[in-house]
């Protein structure tokens, strides 16, 4: 954008694994409406690498924090908010010790932790396959050894304690099994977030629902740490 310093606001939305749709875009949407520029990250997750190499996930990381690198370096806007959602989350949960003294604030929407456990354990199609095709090839007796074995090739994972000066939100989906609940209440538990809900449902529900109910209460929680910020 050539008047993207005008904007005071920055949001960048980092969407599912299914890259960009409507639901991203209505939230960009709300956001450019309420006086923030909103970018929507493209093509973080490696789904164009396609190995059974443990080290893809390591890789992806290491993308993303580059990618947001370049784009804080471009866009420079005095506040700095992440919303992200499912794999969304999880990738943007890992960054925020690189960007501690830069992020304002970060919402996410059915994402868990710690990382390992995740990615060895979710219930999405693509995952669950590639667990699968792992195990057979490299003969990993049981899924706990198949986690153990990702969480040495990660030199990155999702902190436990997060800067006090980074404001948090989530949406959890309480009847998750594509991001089992159980990991998104262990990322609940160590970030303590300054915002929460529960929606009773599954993965997929839970993301249409926030979109569609709750879209203004993450807008609000994102101008709240503005106020608290600026």
């Amino acid at each position: 954008f050539e008047d993207a310093e005008l904007w005071e606001k920055l949001i960048v939305i980092v969407p599912p694994t299914g890259g960009v749709n409507q639901i991203d875009r209505t939230y960009a949407k709300m956001f450019c409406e309420n006086g923030y520029l909103a970018l929507i990250i493209k093509g973080y997750t490696g789904s164009d690498e396609v190995s059974l190499d443990l080290n893809v996930h390591q890789r992806v990381i290491g993308s993303s924090v580059r990618a947001f690198r370049i784009l804080r370096a471009r866009y420079n806007q005095k506040f700095f908010g992440i919303l992200g959602t499912s794999a969304g989350g999880i990738v943007s949960s890992t960054l925020v010790d690189d960007f501690a003294d830069d992020l304002d604030a970060i919402f996410t929407i059915v994402s868990g932790a710690p990382l390992a456990s995740v990615i060895a354990r979710a219930g999405e199609r693509g995952l669950k396959n590639l667990r699968e095709a792992r195990m057979r090839r490299f003969g990993y007796k049981t899924v706990r050894d198949y986690e153990m074995a990702l969480a040495k090739t990660l030199e990155v994972d999702i902190p436990v304690n997060i800067s006090p000066n980074i404001k948090v939100g989530m949406i959890l989906a309480g009847k998750d099994s594509t991001v089992p609940t159980l990991f998104q209440n262990i990322l609940k538990s160590w970030w303590k977030p300054h915002w929460v809900m529960v929606i009773e449902k599954g993965h997929t529900p839970a993301i249409i629902i926030s979109a569609a109910q709750h879209r203004l209460r993450i807008l609000k929680f994102f101008n709240s740490a503005v106020s608290d910020s600026l």
